[in-house]
């Protein structure tokens, strides 16, 4: 996995397209930003929004999580689950 740097004022076209992608992913997955980070155990949505808008790196640890919600691995928990 190559390292991006989303921190700059001009995001590269490889930036770009991870962006997208990242939003895609949460998107296909039917997740709001508020969602997603509750799953990806992060404090608010603002982070996804800062992922998703080149404001901040995501660490491989949320990379990873997003790779798991892209192939549906990673799933939404409803709360009307019982636990067992």
């Amino acid at each position: 996995m190559e390292t991006l740097c989303l921190h700059s004022p001009t995001v590269s076209g490889k930036s770009l397209k991870m962006l997208r992608q990242l939003k895609q992913i949460r998107l296909k997955a039917g997740l709001t930003q508020a969602q997603l980070a509750e799953m990806l155990m992060l404090s608010n949505q603002t982070r996804i929004s800062e992922y998703e808008t080149g404001a901040r790196n995501p660490s491989k640890r949320v990379l990873l999580l997003y790779d798991l919600v892209a192939r549906g691995k990673l799933k939404k928990h409803s709360s009307r689950q019982k636990a067992k």
